[in-house]
């Protein structure tokens, strides 16, 4: 806080101002954030980030792992110390209200309803969803890998790739990344006929 002391009273002024300068600051999505980080230094384009988690009930028990992200984007905590917990060169701060250390040791979890104490957590429906996700995405990767793209089927694909590109355009790795890229985002008519059998299905019901 500033202050500022009336001008037509040197001796005795009349009055004073007190303010607070205000800075310029952007708001972002959890979900745009991610990848970015706050730190302090010129290598840095986010010095200081505030989070507003929400609502616990919004946030960790709706959609687990968002609390996760915002709280990894700051790169330090600050200089804390016993007689400074909250130090004024941390790179993220917390909505007052809407944060506790609680939140963080027990994302996504809450105390089961027949627990003998409260010590005793599972995860909320929303975890266990996610959980059962990347267990269906983890069995569609070993499906593509171990079945669909055996060893015969992806040198087969290579040869046929090979055979249809004019190896004198081709000079570096890079350059055959491209071509191949290019062709499996504007196929031509031939190959969106043959592609339809090495794709596999991509929905979580299907």
């Amino acid at each position: 806080m500033k202050v500022t002391k009336c001008k037509y009273g040197k001796v005795n002024p009349c009055c004073l101002v007190h303010y607070c300068p205000l800075e310029l600051a952007w708001a972002i999505t959890v979900h745009k954030v991610q990848g970015l980080e706050a730190g302090k230094g010129p290598s840095y384009d986010i010095h200081t980030m505030v989070v507003d988690p929400g609502d616990m009930t919004l946030a960790e028990n709706r959609s687990p792992g968002t609390l996760y992200v915002a709280t990894s984007r700051g790169t330090s905590l600050g200089s804390m110390s016993k007689k400074e917990p909250y130090p004024l060169d941390s790179t993220i701060y917390f909505h007052e209200g809407n944060m506790s250390p609680q939140r963080v040791l027990h994302c996504g979890t809450k105390i089961k309803t027949n627990a003998r104490d409260r010590t005793e957590r599972e995860k909320g429906e929303s975890a266990k969803d996610r959980d059962m996700w990347v267990s269906f995405l983890r069995e569609k990767a070993k499906l593509t890998t171990e079945e669909t793209y055996t060893e015969e089927v992806v040198h087969d694909i290579h040869q046929k790739i090979i055979s249809n590109i004019d190896i004198y355009t081709i000079r570096t790795n890079k350059d055959l990344r491209e071509r191949v890229a290019d062709m499996l985002l504007r196929p031509n008519g031939e190959w969106k006929k043959k592609r339809i059998k090495y794709r596999c299905p991509t929905g979580f019901f299907s």
